[in-house]
């Protein structure tokens, strides 16, 4: 299968939800959660076993650690919590939630609290490159979907 191929798979797969679980929010208060979808054209293509496949795993380690670390200080100052529990669940390597199941948010928190980390990734050096206006989803907080 050709590295197109490969990359075509992986946007069907992903957009049929079929290596992905989620849940209903309830009304009114969740556990806070931000949902990244990063563009998969802003990333290359891949030939899986190569070195630029390696390559690639490197980057993305790279840019999730820089988004988690990012997201954590966030939350850290809004909150004012220094020692704050955050677990990451991924769809792919480009669509991944950030959760923090001690912290406790209505709707409207959680999308100030995305658009405040959307300015944040605009001007980061190591992610500004492959972000994207919609790649922290605020739509999910309205529509309660969230991936478990």
């Amino acid at each position: 299968m050709s590295s197109s191929a490969k990359h075509a798979k992986a946007k069907l797969q992903v957009g049929a939800g079929i290596n992905s679980f989620t849940k209903k929010l309830p009304k009114g208060i969740f556990q806070l959660f931000v949902d990244l979808d990063f563009d998969i054209n802003k990333f290359p293509e891949w030939d899986a076993g190569s070195d630029e496949t390696l390559k690639i795993k490197d980057i993305m380690t790279q840019i999730m650690t820089q988004i988690i670390c990012l997201n954590k200080e966030i939350v850290q100052q809004l909150f004012g919590i220094d020692n704050i529990r955050q677990i990451v669940t991924a769809r792919m390597f480009y669509k991944f939630d950030i959760h923090y199941p001690d912290i406790i948010v209505n709707s409207a928190r959680a999308v100030n609290l995305a658009e405040q980390f959307c300015n944040i990734l605009q001007k980061d050096e190591v992610v500004s490159s492959y972000y994207q206006d919609k790649c922290v989803d605020h739509s999910v907080y309205t529509t309660g979907l969230q991936i478990i």
